[in-house]
């Protein structure tokens, strides 16, 4: 769910994973088309998945689940799931929990919202499926890593933000200021080893 461009999607299919990319986008569906010329896309949404009872054995979704209502999308993947099927939702970004990261990744954010609250909207323990959900051995796990960027990859990456797109954004030249200004404290030789953090929650469906 919510396959955009098929980043994701392309990953699953190097496992030799058979992958159905769903997107209530289809100008985002032709951009996935494009990487993954024989992908098997359709239109759909975590409220609405476009496909019959007891269909498929992992539904997964990243980095999107803040996009969704949590009642309806658990009900839907519980309907689509067949039993012990896998539920997966992840975030993967800069990690925020280390204080010049979260400075630096403030600068994304037009729409001034708290860096507790971004935190927070993209943090797996705070996946909370409705009390009723078929689900079981509810879990999460945290992966850091690192990702060596310059201060221009840096800039580009803000442009995928939706903070950034959806919001008013500040003067780009202040803003490539105070990224260099990063860069020159906590990087070498003009990069920065950017802390990353891959956070993901996961669950079963119960038996039918």
């Amino acid at each position: 769910m919510g396959a955009g461009t098929g980043i994701v999607a392309q990953l699953l299919s190097n496992t030799g994973a058979s992958v159905i990319s769903v997107d209530p986008d289809a100008n985002m569906l032709r951009q996935l088309t494009l990487r993954l010329p024989d992908a098997d896309v359709r239109i759909g949404s975590a409220e609405n998945l476009p496909f019959s009872d007891d269909f498929v054995n992992v539904v997964t979704m990243i980095s999107a689940w803040h996009w969704v209502s949590p009642e309806v999308a658990s009900a839907e993947i519980a309907r689509v799931l067949r039993s012990d099927g896998l539920l997966v939702l992840g975030w993967n970004g800069p990690d925020q929990t280390i204080p010049w990261v979260r400075s630096l990744i403030q600068l994304r954010n037009q729409q001034g919202r708290t860096s507790v609250e971004s935190i927070a909207r993209h943090d797996p323990t705070a996946v909370a499926l409705p009390v009723d959900a078929p689900f079981r051995d509810v879990g999460t796990v945290q992966i850091k890593w690192v990702w060596t960027r310059t201060a221009q990859q840096i800039l580009g990456l803000f442009g995928t933000y939706s903070g950034v797109l959806a919001g008013a954004s500040a003067s780009l030249d202040e803003v490539r200021a105070e990224v260099q200004k990063v860069v020159l404290e906590h990087g070498e030789r003009g990069a920065l080893d950017l802390p990353m953090s891959l956070r993901i929650f996961h669950a079963r469906r119960l038996r039918r």
